[in-house]
């Protein structure tokens, strides 16, 4: 079975994972793994939008 980038279940039994956390001043994004075995959570992508105090026309990205 393809994998689609929404669940993967494969030989190592881990799940992906994306959170979403939306607020007025910044919004982010992350993308994780966690291993149906063990539990554990490995953060693969961090994605922050932030909008200066003059509006939301003024926004930047920081990619970790």
């Amino acid at each position: 079975m393809p994998n689609d980038g929404l669940v993967n279940i494969g030989g190592a039994g881990s799940l992906t994972v994306v959170g979403v956390d939306p607020s007025l001043n910044s919004w982010g994004m992350c993308r994780s793994t966690v291993s149906l075995s063990t539990l554990e959570v490995t953060v693969i992508d961090l994605l922050l939008v932030e909008t200066e105090k003059a509006g939301r026309e003024n926004c930047s990205f920081v990619v970790g």
